[in-house]
């Protein structure tokens, strides 16, 4: 014979296990990153921009001579990273109905900044053999962590077909990465990492 505690008690682990489903069937059905991939975005931008600052500092340090090339590339990965800004403020800021429409300017700017830092890398030379593999290092989590928006955005109404790509895949050198998820906090503990360990811990971000 169930008594009324028991009942009680039963009915309790029922809610319980109907409520972990809801959430299970939430999360399932809206990723996480459905709400938060523009935001993270727009505070990873700045970040980007302080990596590359301390990429140049440490380039500096080490006796490395930016020339004017260098420099005019610099100028446009600043240019593609505030253009991701608005590409994706635009994009939060439109109506519901043209979303869709303005997904490939974010998409297109993701690949301008990526390409342009490649051709940083590309267009470097480093003597020094310990400090160029921490440059490629550091580059490539800017890079990977451009690639890891890259895979959480949804796929533009037109595909994306830039001379950024073009560019890219004539480079006499690329920087080989994985896409990664990160976050800011995320991107700055990996990032600090490899200075540390490589001694240039006085660039930290």
């Amino acid at each position: 014979m169930m008594t009324r505690r028991s009942f009680a008690g039963m009915f309790g682990k029922a809610g319980v296990i109907l409520s972990l489903g809801s959430l299970i069937s939430v999360t399932t059905a809206c990723p996480a990153w459905l709400s938060n991939v523009y935001a993270d975005i727009l505070k990873y931008a700045p970040v980007a921009l302080s990596a590359v600052a301390s990429v140049l500092s440490i380039l500096t340090g080490n006796g490395i001579v930016i020339t004017p090339a260098i420099s005019a590339i610099i100028a446009l990965i600043k240019v593609a990273i505030s253009d991701l800004q608005t590409a994706v403020t635009q994009y939060q800021n439109a109506p519901t109905g043209q979303k869709s429409g303005l997904l490939g300017a974010i998409s297109e700017a993701v690949t301008v900044a990526e390409s342009n830092i490649q051709k940083f890398w590309a267009d470097l030379t480093i003597p020094d053999a310990k400090l160029s593999s921490l440059i490629e290092g550091l580059l490539g989590i800017v890079v990977s962590t451009l690639q890891g928006f890259q895979t959480q955005l949804p796929a533009p109404v037109t595909p994306v077909a830039t001379q950024a790509k073009m560019m890219r895949a004539g480079l006499s050198k690329t920087i080989a990465v994985t896409p990664k998820v990160r976050s800011v906090a995320h991107f700055r503990k990996e990032f600090n990492a490899l200075l540390t360990q490589s001694g240039e811990g006085q660039h930290s971000i």
